[in-house]
C-alpha cells in the first residue's frame, strides 16, 4: 500500500470516513443517552455542517480555549495544488480583522488531509433569510447586502496585480489562458481557475485587454487597449504578434471589454465600453463603429449587444 498522496499515513481516515464515524457517533449518544466523543486532532466533533466536492466542513469543539468552531477539511485525494490555494485563503483571511468576515484561528495538515478552523457563526444561510416567512423588508435587505459588500471589501481589498486577469479564452491547444494586469500570460486550471503556470509576454505591455479564440486560423487573440491593437498570441512562446492596429481607425483611449470571432465572415466583433466595432483582420485591417450598448444592436435581427449572437465553432 502507497502513502497518502496529501501526506498522512496509508490507514489515516479519508474525510467521508470522518463525516460517518461523526454520523455513528450522534446516533450512539441518542441511543444510550450518553455522548459519544469523535474527534480530529484537538476539536472534538459535535456535527457536520456540509460537505461537497472539495472537503467536508465540520463542527466542532475546542476544549483548550473553550470555544465552538467550524471546521473546514479538505478530500485527502485532492492534490498540492488545492492544498495550497486553501492556505493561501486561510493566511488572507487571518490577517483581517472585520465584523463581517469570519475570523481563521488555525491551518493545519492532520491525517494526511490540510484542514482550516475558524469562527463558527451561528445563524441562516443569507439563501435560507431570504426565503422565510414573512419575508424581510427591503430596508432589512439593503442592511443586510450592505453589511455583505463590506466583508467582501475588506476581505478582497486592493486588487492583486498577479492574480486579476483582463481576458480569459481556450487556446488553439484546448487550454484555458488569461492575460494578467503584468503582462503575463497565465495558463488556467479550468476547475479552480487558479493560474499553474505564468510567463512574461513579451512585446505587449497591457493596460485593459479581451481575448477570443480565432478557430478558423486556429490561433488565440488578445485586444489591447494601451496600444489600441488586435494581436495573435503564441501560446507556445509567449509572444505576440500583430494582426491588426487600429489606433488611426478607433483613437483612444478605449478599453476593450469584449471581444468576439465570428467563424463564418472570419471578421471579429469588438466591443470599447459603450461601443462596438466591426473588425476586418486581414487585408491590413478595417473596422467600423456599428453601434451602441446604449440601445441592443442587431445583425440580421440578432441581438449582439452581449457579443454572444455568433455561431458556434465547428
Amino acid at each position: 500500500m502507497t502513502d497518502d498522496p496529501m501526506g498522512g499515513s496509508p490507514n489515516a481516515r479519508s474525510s467521508r470516513d470522518l463525516v460517518l464515524e461523526v454520523q455513528q457517533a450522534k446516533v450512539l449518544g441518542a441511543l444510550f443517552a450518553r455522548p459519544v466523543l469523535q474527534r480530529f486532532g484537538r476539536y472534538v466533533v459535535l456535527d457536520v455542517l456540509g460537505q461537497g466536492g472539495m472537503g467536508v466542513v465540520l463542527k466542532g469543539y475546542d476544549d483548550e480555549l473553550d470555544r465552538q468552531v467550524a471546521i473546514k477539511v479538505l478530500h485527502e485525494e485532492l492534490g498540492e495544488q488545492h492544498t495550497a490555494r486553501l492556505r493561501r485563503e486561510a493566511q488572507a483571511m487571518a490577517k483581517l480583522s472585520h465584523p463581517n468576515v469570519v475570523q481563521v484561528y488555525e491551518v493545519g495538515q492532520l491525517e494526511g488531509r490540510t484542514f482550516v478552523a475558524m469562527e463558527l457563526v451561528k445563524g441562516q444561510t443569507v439563501r435560507q433569510w431570504l426565503a422565510q416567512e414573512p419575508r424581510p423588508g427591503w430596508r432589512a435587505c439593503v442592511e443586510v447586502f450592505l453589511q455583505l459588500g463590506q466583508g467582501l471589501a475588506a476581505a478582497h481589498g486592493a486588487p492583486d496585480e498577479d492574480n486579476v486577469v483582463c481576458g480569459v479564452e481556450h487556446g488553439p491547444d484546448g487550454h484555458l489562458y488569461g492575460v494578467n494586469y503584468r503582462s503575463e500570460l497565465l495558463t488556467l486550471d479550468p476547475v479552480t481557475g487558479e493560474a499553474f503556470e505564468r510567463r512574461a509576454l513579451a512585446g505587449v505591455e497591457i493596460e485593459s485587454c479581451a481575448m477570443a479564440f480565432d478557430c478558423r486560423e486556429g490561433r488565440l487573440l488578445l485586444a489591447n487597449g494601451r496600444d489600441r491593437t488586435i494581436y495573435e498570441v503564441d501560446v507556445a512562446a509567449a509572444t505576440v504578434v500583430t494582426v491588426v492596429e487600429l489606433s488611426a481607425q478607433l483613437p483612444g483611449p478605449w478599453f476593450p471589454t469584449g471581444l468576439e470571432h465570428d467563424p463564418v465572415t472570419g471578421w471579429a466583433w469588438l466591443s470599447t465600453g459603450p461601443e462596438l466595432h466591426y473588425v476586418e483582420l486581414a487585408d491590413g485591417g478595417q473596422a467600423w463603429t456599428v453601434g451602441s450598448f446604449v440601445e441592443p444592436v442587431t445583425q440580421e435581427g440578432a441581438d449582439v449587444s452581449n457579443l454572444q449572437y455568433l455561431p458556434a465553432c465547428r
